[in-house]
């Protein structure tokens, strides 16, 4: 196949197709290839040749994922923000019990976000 040419040969026929590769891997950029000529190989095989590859669905559903965590954190800011203007509006009018309701209430919201930011990485 032209991928067994270009991982076994080193000629004038494939040295093109081999640079070609060899600098779309250095600059991490996308590689597109034929189903046919990689016919050889299951996509685990492929996966473990070509660690950066990623499938056509994968690439759509990136944005969804990037979308999706930008959401979450502005979600987070909101929250945060909103118990912060309710916690200085507690401390002025010196009732204790909110004061520690909304902190108690800020920790949870700080301890959810960091499961979350530890599940996404």
């Amino acid at each position: 196949t032209f991928l067994g040419k270009v991982t076994s040969n080193f000629n004038e026929e494939t040295s093109l197709a081999f640079f070609s590769i060899a600098l779309a891997l250095r600059y991490k950029a996308t590689i597109q290839m034929a189903a046919d000529e990689c016919q050889f190989f299951t996509m685990d095989q492929i996966k473990q040749r070509f660690p950066l590859y990623r499938s056509l669905q994968e690439l759509r559903e990136t944005p969804d994922r990037v979308m999706g965590t930008i959401q979450r954190g502005f979600k987070y800011q909101t929250e945060y923000r909103k118990l912060g203007a309710a916690l200085r509006i507690a401390t002025e009018k010196g009732d204790r019990l909110a004061v520690a309701r909304i902190r108690l209430a800020m920790q949870q919201l700080e301890s959810k976000h960091d499961e979350n930011n530890l599940e996404s990485h």
